[in-house]
């Protein structure tokens, strides 16, 4: 660090001197002239320092500096309820990021001050905002972070009713003066501008559900004795003619008679002999003729394969906006609430076609009753779709689906619940699950319709309502449209009257105005970040981009080096890496305004015997909290400053770790050795894991990526270099160029080198088959 110093010292010397025809200002010739000078401290993605001063110099791998320093270098969080968007499995989901990080991520490693995670349990990337294209796409996490939560957090109102609470310092993104940049969010004014997210998901169509796959999932295990498939006669009476209906039934063990049944009287045979009769001959599901399926004792169907089309789309918004489903004594029913005779209409034209011919539904002027078993399991179990008006959500499996889908599902969906203010010339839902409407608010996002969504008081509840106004109602009337024609003349009446105007975007993401920002305490106990690899930006609660709150390493850097060379001209491009710029630099540290836990450091020197009785019996710290006399005691007060104690003395600070064995060790081999060998002789660890660990987080990832790599490499020619996507077929494979071979740019044997040490360390420790394979 010294020897760094004593350099950049030099250069700004010579930049003084040289281009700015000033007197040299450092003139070091030894690092204790250093000593005295002010520093800046600087923690990543904050882009605000703290000043500081050197008093001197340690060959320690470390900073030491008051609690306060460090704690004034903040990492910048959100509260544990912020939603972020992410994709699980390939499906679009909102999960907290308190969820994130004790659902979705392992293994808790305390660093660099931080709880910290980086084992994800499942498939999940976040959603992140590209600056270059403006488009919004999946990237990896890196890590999840929890830390303590400071004294305050600011909120952002915006308008259409959306909001967002982070740390004081945290980095924000924001439209300014004609660009996006980055502020701290205590720097944000009433003039800067939030981007609401304009979603283009890849389409992930669905064209068919095939019940009977459907079916044969575990989880109806229970019901393949009652569930009947009809309409397969000519079908299982070849199969049970193969061997014969006497070895048949005695594979079966049922009785020839039921057997023959089956096929000769019913036409229906239960799912679990159909499965064993598969399973006899080798058969898949596949091989199963076009059907029909019900339930003993029930003699209604519904057929096999159900079209993801236009029908079933507005089935699913008529569902949304005023259906149920429930069990009764005697049967299964699927509920549709509607008044209105076109809709009732098309309601039942949409049945017909989605489902067949196979029951008839009960209607009268309020609602359709559906009673069938088969849709009452499509929706709750198949679809998961829920059945109370609070817990309504859109299903993650209808987010991707193409738009042209998804306009006959929220045609459907406004025209059963929503409706127009003719007043103020709006279209207009409202529902008691704020999830329902958050997921009705994203299907528009993705046709750039940006609606507004508030809150109000209903019977002593809380309902919640979107509405969609402006230039926006025009884009509805393009895109979406009603299905009750009651509905649609009106709004083509008012389209032709309604004047507007364009609202404000960049990128095709609209600009929200803030209606109030409002700085508060707050009770919560932590705080909660991740690192969204590439772009370093996320999606918040209700579809806003902002920047995420990750970090790595302290930093330390001469004050004249940011005084001297900062412009706006010589930041990255990225997001992140602005947010390592000194954007601010604070000359005042208030022990106030600094991470609260610098405020739970205590001060005593000697701490006393109930501090250790307390430790035995796991009790809160905040019952010992008065008899260890913390900061947060002092605060305001002279002591705040003086007089902190410290129970642990060292004769030499120097005595800290000046490097690493990681660093000591020079090959690969011998660095896992030497974690093994420590593994081996700590009691309290586990070797095993700790060779899991290795190739879990190490070698197995390094495998992969390098593999996919070399799955993906492009060729290219020995001697003129010229690089090709695919080897060339013309030519005998020669370069077409210069004639020369072509080889391989990625080598195998960077896919190979981990390969032998890994399959070592499955052998050494008996590791499970699963990771061994």
């Amino acid at each position: 660090c010294a020897e760094y110093f004593i350099k950049v010292a030099k250069f700004l010397d010579d930049e003084l001197e040289s281009f700015y025809k000033m007197k040299r200002y450092y003139n070091v010739k030894n690092r204790n002239d250093l000593i005295g000078h002010l520093v800046v401290g600087l923690a990543p993605h904050t882009s605000a320092g703290i000043i500081g001063r050197i008093i001197g110099f340690s060959p320690a791998r470390s900073i030491y500096a008051h609690p306060y320093w460090h704690a004034a270098k903040r990492r910048n969080c959100f509260p544990g309820n912020t939603e972020i968007l992410v994709s699980i499995g390939g499906k679009i989901r909102k999960v907290t990021l308190k969820e994130l990080y004790e659902v979705f991520f392992d293994n808790e490693s305390f660093e660099k001050m931080v709880y910290i995670k980086k084992t994800q349990i499942h498939d999940i990337k976040v959603y992140s905002y590209d600056k270059k294209t403006g488009d919004i796409i999946t990237t990896d996490i890196n890590d999840v972070i929890k830390t303590p939560a400071p004294k305050n957090l600011i909120t952002f109102n915006l308008k259409t009713g959306r909001s967002f609470k982070t740390t004081l310092d945290h980095p924000v993104i924001v439209y300014s003066d004609g660009e996006i940049i980055e502020k701290r969010a205590i720097d944000v004014s009433k003039k800067d501008k939030f981007m609401l997210a304009n979603y283009n998901f890849d389409v992930l169509d669905i064209e068919l559900i095939d019940l009977i796959n459907e079916f044969h999932k575990k989880q109806f295990r229970h019901i393949w004795n009652d569930l009947m498939i009809r309409g397969i006669r000519d079908f299982v009476k070849d199969l049970i003619e193969k061997l014969g209906l006497k070895s048949t039934a005695e594979k079966l063990k049922i009785n020839k008679k039921t057997l023959s049944n089956y096929y000769i009287k019913r036409d229906s045979i239960p799912f679990s002999i159909l499965l064993k009769l598969l399973k006899i001959h080798n058969l898949s599901l596949k091989e199963i003729p076009n059907c029909t399926l019900g339930f003993k004792r029930d003699h209604t169907t519904v057929k096999r394969y159900i079209s993801v089309d236009s029908s079933l789309m507005k089935i699913f918004g008529y569902y949304l906006a005023e259906g149920f489903y429930r069990r009764i004594p005697d049967g299964y029913q699927v509920d549709l609430a509607v008044s209105e005779i076109n809709l009732r209409n098309d309601m039942m034209q949409s049945i017909k076609e989605s489902f067949g011919n196979g029951f008839s539904p009960y209607v009268n002027s309020s609602r359709i009753t559906i009673s069938n078993r088969i849709i009452y399991h499509l929706f709750k179990d198949i679809l998961q779709f829920e059945n109370k008006a609070r817990l309504k959500h859109v299903p993650s499996f209808l987010l991707k689906l193409p738009k042209n889908k998804i306009s006959y599902l929220l045609s459907a969906y406004f025209s059963g619940d929503g409706g127009l203010d003719i007043s103020h010339n709006t279209v207009n839902c409202s529902s008691s699950s704020l999830k329902l409407i958050q997921g009705i608010d994203l299907l528009l996002l993705r046709f750039g319709i940006f609606g507004g969504i508030s809150k109000y008081s209903k019977d002593k509840k809380l309902e919640y309502k979107l509405r969609i106004r402006g230039v926006n109602v025009y884009k509805y009337k393009e895109h979406i449209d009603f299905t009750s024609l009651r509905k649609a003349n009106i709004l083509e009446n008012i389209v032709k009257i309604k004047k507007t105007r364009e609202e404000e975007t960049y990128q095709n993401h609209r600009l929200l105005s803030i209606r109030n920002i409002e700085i508060s305490s707050t009770d919560e106990e932590f705080v909660y970040s991740l690192d969204a690899d590439k772009y370093h930006t996320i999606i918040v609660n209700d579809n806003i981009i902002t920047h995420q709150c990750d970090g790595d390493e302290d930093a330390v850097m001469l004050l004249l080096d940011p005084l001297l060379n900062f412009s706006r001209n010589y930041l990255p491009s990225k997001i992140g890496g602005r947010m390592d710029a000194t954007l601010v630099i604070s000359t005042l540290l208030d022990p106030n305004e600094i991470d609260s836990e610098a405020h739970n450091v205590d001060t005593l020197y000697k701490y006393p015997l109930e501090f250790y009785e307390a430790t035995e019996r796991y009790a809160s710290p905040n019952e010992i909290e008065k008899i260890m006399d913390i900061v947060k005691n002092r605060l305001g007060t002279e002591k705040q400053y003086e007089n902190i104690g410290y129970n642990l003395p060292t004769e030499d600070i120097n005595s800290g770790p000046k490097t690493t064995a990681y660093k000591l060790h020079e090959s690969m081999d011998e660095k896992i050795e030497a974690q093994l060998h420590l593994a081996r002789i700590i009691k309290a660890v586990d070797p095993k894991n700790v060779a899991i660990k290795i190739l879990s987080t190490h070698f197995n990832p390094d495998i992969l990526g390098n593999l996919r790599k070399f799955s993906i490499q492009t060729f290219r020619c020995v001697k003129c270099n010229t690089k090709y996507r695919r080897p060339p077929i013309s030519n005998s494979g020669k370069c077409p160029k210069c004639g020369n071979n072509i080889i391989l740019t990625v080598n195998r044997g960077g896919i190979t080198k981990y390969i032998p040490r890994a399959i070592k360390l499955c052998e050494d420790f008996k590791l499970d088959d699963y990771t061994h394979q």
